[in-house]
């Protein structure tokens, strides 16, 4: 494992015996404390034996990457974002009964005030009310995306469920300004997370995609995520900022960062780190108990997805070997 990675689990409470499990191969997560009790912090880490390039290829196909369980339904917004890249996206019937009754200050949906109003439009009593709820769901998300692309971070959602308006990008720029500083992460790419598009980099690939995920509720998200390469001598470091622009349930805010350090300039493996950080609003009774088993599922979500995305990547490039053998014996 290279040395800035090891060096960075230490800072995240690793023990010695957890960074040696993944140097033997295994796939270790936990739960890093933290003071305040709705402050998220989960890392995860493997060793994948494969061209980082592939996974930074996969994560480009995001949809295609991210197309199993938990996340049942996802898919990639257009140039400029259109309500059409909505079409594989159903809504749940508990949240659009939410919809129909949500209230500023109180509401089982985390929605703005601007989506309450849009929800007095719909004729409930019709025989298509929920498509016309969805379809006032989906014209909301498109037109928050499309006002995200061009403003930025004043665009992301201000959610109005409970008795004080919740900013989420007051409570993303809490997590970015955080220590530890994400492995590999800049100073310019953080500003670039927090700042989209004002301090846009020019080797900075973007993209915004939304997802459909089940959990204790389901939970539709729109993200954007940021790819960088920083070559170096032993090898080109990528770093991934994926930053949540909405989430309907629990979250006011939550972000993901991926790091992929090569073992070196010859040698075809790399270490990956996944961090995730969010700011999270469970329902007030049980918060506690709730709080403990979200983290939980999420640390145990993050070592499902490592496994799987290490069996993928290696799989797919074995198998990209093999036939670049057989066409050039």
């Amino acid at each position: 494992m290279p040395a800035e990675a090891r060096a960075y689990l230490k800072s995240a409470s690793f023990s010695d015996a957890e960074i040696a499990a993944v140097e033997r191969g295994g796939v270790v997560s936990r739960i890093v404390p933290r003071k305040e009790d709705n402050d998220v912090f989960i890392v995860g880490v493997v060793r994948i034996a494969a061209p980082a390039e592939a996974l930074v290829a996969a994560i480009q196909r995001i949809e295609t990457l991210r197309n199993r369980l938990p996340i049942v339904q996802i898919g990639r917004f257009s140039t400029p974002p259109r309500v059409e890249d909505l079409d594989g996206l159903t809504f749940e019937t508990k949240d659009l009964e939410a919809l129909r009754t949500c209230r500023v200050g109180d509401c089982d949906l985390k929605v703005g005030s601007r989506a309450m109003e849009a929800a007095r439009r719909v004729d409930w009593k019709a025989s298509d009310a929920y498509a016309q709820a969805s379809r006032v769901l989906k014209d909301l998300i498109v037109a928050q995306v499309t006002s995200y692309v061009r403003d930025g971070s004043s665009a992301m959602a201000v959610y109005n469920d409970n008795a004080n308006p919740e900013s989420t990008a007051n409570e993303v720029a809490k997590i970015v300004e955080s220590e530890p500083t994400p492995l590999g992460f800049g100073p310019d790419l953080l500003r670039q997370v927090l700042d989209f598009p004002k301090t846009a980099l020019p080797n900075v690939e973007s993209f915004v995609y939304w997802s459909k995920e089940k959990t204790r509720k389901t939970v539709v998200s729109v993200a954007h995520v940021s790819i960088e390469t920083v070559p170096r001598e032993t090898g080109a470091v990528c770093v991934v900022a994926m930053k949540h622009l909405y989430d309907s349930h629990y979250f006011l805010a939550n972000m993901e960062f991926l790091t992929l350090l090569p073992d070196g300039a010859d040698k075809p493996g790399f270490t990956l780190v996944h961090v995730l950080r969010a700011r999270v609003d469970p329902p007030r009774s049980f918060r506690g108990m709730l709080l403990g088993k979200m983290r939980e599922g999420m640390r145990e979500a993050i070592a499902t997805d490592l496994q799987t995305t290490r069996s993928r990547i290696e799989g797919e490039s074995r198998r990209s070997q093999t036939e670049t053998a057989a066409a050039h014996p």
